[in-house]
């Protein structure tokens, strides 16, 4: 497996070892990497910050670590959704 061209802001925070607030405001922001034309971040300009090149393991690793926070934003979607019908039915 390869490493994508550019990565959300929060997987590239998980690369970091940053939250994402904290690469937002000490690496985003200052201008340190560089974002796409989809507001993601370069891979390149990352590897360049972090002295390293991202291997697939630890793009994998830090994508694992973003699960969590997914599930629980899934299951607040859902209680959303079973809310809303609940209400219309």
């Amino acid at each position: 497996m390869s490493v994508p061209t550019s990565v959300p802001i929060s997987l590239a925070a998980a690369i970091a070892g940053r939250c994402t607030r904290d690469f937002r405001h000490l690496i985003l922001a200052p201008g340190l990497v560089q974002l796409d034309a989809r507001r993601r971040v370069v891979t390149a300009s990352l590897e360049a910050y972090l002295g390293f090149t991202i291997t697939s393991d630890r793009y994998l690793q830090a994508d694992r670590k973003l699960d969590s926070a997914r599930q629980w934003q899934q299951r607040y979607r859902d209680a959303q959704k079973e809310k809303t019908n609940a209400v219309t039915h």
